[in-house]
């Protein structure tokens, strides 16, 4: 519930990885999110936090391009067939198996949900279906934060010209007042 309530992600994202470690045993834990043809890391924690971080996934192609393409869940596939992770020498990582569950919004796919761990065949079916519950109020935190985001991002902004409007020019000259008499000019 914490996580439909709140507007941002790293936080809800950061108890939920410390929840959900407690009932299923992951080493690192990944939320992708498709913008355009591909899938970016929006939020990863554990192991080879900078690795998974960095990988940029085309849809249908690897683990979690696949999971959000065709809408289907993978249980204890390879994280080392997901793109650039094994084309680059420095991505070297022990994670065996991984567990990865569709995202979906009200009209589409918004990305996937993967935990990864470093035992082979590490995850069950009852941790697969434990995740598929949880995942429908994930991706509907995840939709009100995006819609949240280009709200914040239009409420400063003209429609017509795309140039910042008279609330963002006040935000802009108040914050501008602020600094000047922290700084003494």
């Amino acid at each position: 519930q914490q996580l439909v309530d709140s507007l941002s992600l790293p936080e809800p994202m950061r108890r939920l990885a410390d929840r959900l470690r407690k009932v299923v045993p992951f080493d690192t834990m990944a939320l992708y999110l498709v913008k355009e043809d591909r899938l970016v890391a929006e939020f990863v924690a554990g192991q080879d936090e900078a690795l998974f971080s960095s990988l940029e996934i085309p849809l249908g192609q690897g683990l979690s391009g696949w999971v959000a393409e065709t809408r289907k869940p993978i249980l204890n596939g390879n994280p080392a067939v997901e793109p650039g992770y094994l084309n680059a020498p420095q991505s070297f990582s022990l994670l065996l198996s991984a567990l990865a569950v569709p995202l979906e919004g009200s009209n589409h796919v918004l990305g996937t949900f993967a935990l990864y761990h470093k035992n082979k065949d590490a995850f069950s079916r009852d941790h697969l279906r434990f995740l598929m519950g949880i995942s429908s109020k994930l991706a509907i935190s995840i939709e009100n934060g995006l819609r949240y985001r280009i709200a914040e991002d239009t409420a400063g902004t003209d429609y017509l010209t795309e140039l910042p409007n008279a609330r963002a020019m006040s935000i802009e000259l108040e914050a501008q007042v602020r600094s000047a008499r922290r700084n003494g000019s």
